[in-house]
């Protein structure tokens, strides 16, 4: 003899929700806000002068308005090695 189970209403919730979660956890992820997805670097030989300075300034607040860029400045304080190493 064969048996049929019938799901009733409830039971069919308590099937889909594990299937739910592993959905919503599979493609769930950091906002790209949160983590961002570009690093640009900039190094400067030096910055004894004025506009050396101001150049950095003017590129980290256009790179503030980009939330999935991160800056990274460096000073070669004059050493053409140090800069090409960074």
């Amino acid at each position: 003899m064969q048996t049929v189970l019938s799901l009733t209403p409830f039971s069919r919730i308590w099937r889909t929700v594990p299937v739910a979660l592993l959905f919503m956890t599979c493609f769930a992820g950091p906002s790209s806000s949160q983590v961002p997805r570009w690093t640009i670097g900039m190094s400067q030989c030096n910055l004894g002068e004025p506009w050396r300075v101001q150049m950095n300034a003017d590129v980290k607040q256009a790179a503030s308005t980009h939330p999935d860029i991160r800056m990274v400045f460096k000073d070669a304080q004059n050493d053409a090695l140090r800069q090409g190493a960074h």
